[in-house]
C-alpha cells in the first residue's frame, strides 16, 4: 500500500511539472495562452492590475494597462487580464463605487465574450483584499473567466477552486507572491 500511495504521489507530481505549475490546476483544460494585443484592467480599482502589468513588463510583454478600460476599449484587443479586488483608496481616485464598477465589468465582460476575447482573471491580494466588495465582484464573476490565476492566501475558503470546478475553468494557484512572475509568464509565453 505505501508503494501505491508513493507511486500515486509522484504521478501527481509529474503531471503538474508536465503543465510547467508550481502548484496546479483545477481543470483539465490548461490555461489560456495570451494572444496579443493585451489590455490589462481591474475590477474593483485596486493596484494589484498595475503589479500585474508591471511584472508582464518585465517579462518583455507589451500589455496596454487602464484603470477604467471601457467596453469600446476592449474590442481592440485579443486577450484581456483583469485584476480583481476593490480598493476604496481606488474607488475615490476613479470616481467610481462598487455598482458603477459591477456594472462596467458586466460590460467589458459581455464586450470580450462577444468579440471572442480572452479574460484571464487575476486575484494576488491575498485574504486581507477580500472584503464584501471585493467578494460580491468575485462571487458575480469569477466564473466568466477563461483561467484565473490566484495567490493561495487570497482563496482560503476557496472561492476560487469553487468557480473553477463549477465552470470547469483552468486556475493557477501560487502559494507564493514571487511565483506570480512565472504563473504570469504561463499564460502570456
Amino acid at each position: 500500500m505505501r508503494h501505491f500511495k508513493s507511486r500515486a504521489a509522484g504521478i501527481v507530481v509529474t503531471a503538474l511539472a508536465a503543465f510547467g505549475l508550481a502548484t496546479g490546476i483545477a481543470s483539465a483544460a490548461e490555461p489560456v495562452k495570451a494572444q496579443y494585443p493585451v489590455l490589462v484592467t481591474s475590477f474593483g480599482q485596486a493596484l494589484d492590475g498595475n503589479t500585474i502589468s508591471v511584472l508582464a513588463k518585465r517579462l518583455g510583454s507589451e500589455v496596454t494597462y487602464e484603470t477604467l478600460a471601457d467596453p469600446d476599449k476592449v474590442k481592440d484587443f485579443k486577450t484581456l487580464i483583469v485584476s480583481v479586488g476593490v480598493s476604496l483608496k481606488g474607488f475615490g481616485a476613479a470616481g467610481v463605487n462598487l455598482d458603477t464598477e459591477l456594472a462596467r465589468a458586466e460590460a467589458i465582460l459581455k464586450a470580450a465574450k462577444q468579440s471572442n476575447i480572452k479574460v484571464v482573471g487575476v486575484h494576488i491580494g491575498g485574504e486581507g483584499r477580500r472584503d464584501q466588495m471585493s467578494n460580491k465582484i468575485i462571487q458575480t464573476y469569477a466564473g466568466q473567466f477563461d483561467t484565473l490565476l490566484v495567490y493561495k492566501d487570497g482563496n482560503k475558503d476557496a472561492i476560487f477552486t469553487e468557480a473553477a470546478k463549477k465552470h470547469d475553468i483552468p486556475i493557477i494557484e501560487v502559494e507564493k507572491l514571487s511565483q506570480v512572475s512565472d504563473a504570469l509568464k504561463q499564460i502570456l509565453k
